[in-house]
């Protein structure tokens, strides 16, 4: 249910109300509001990254985001990956490559 109900968010809501959604209703238990900025940023790296695929591997791009960290509210710094993996920020990735017509 989270990844279909994340992506329905991504698809009628704007990012930060979609987002707002997701942490606090779709993760147990919910995850801070604060997060947001950084959710939004790991999202918009995993598009970009996923774009340049014709000129790097994906295992080259997976690479890269692993190396990719952002500085998260209370200081502590994530990979772009763990960032989307461990908050299930998936859906919302897809959503934006399905509307930009990019396959992931």
């Amino acid at each position: 249910m989270g990844y279909i109900s994340a992506y329905g968010a991504a698809q009628h809501a704007e990012l930060d109300q979609a987002l707002s959604w997701h942490l606090t209703s779709n993760h147990y238990p919910p995850v801070s509001t604060e997060l947001i900025p950084v959710c939004k940023q790991a999202i918009q790296t995993f598009v970009v990254a996923a774009g340049s695929t014709e000129l790097l591997t994906e295992d080259r791009v997976f690479e890269q985001l692993s190396q990719t960290f952002l500085e998260l509210p209370n200081g502590a710094r994530m990979s772009v990956v763990d960032i989307v993996e461990q908050l299930h920020l998936d859906a919302f990735v897809d959503q934006i490559l399905n509307e930009q017509s990019v396959q992931p």
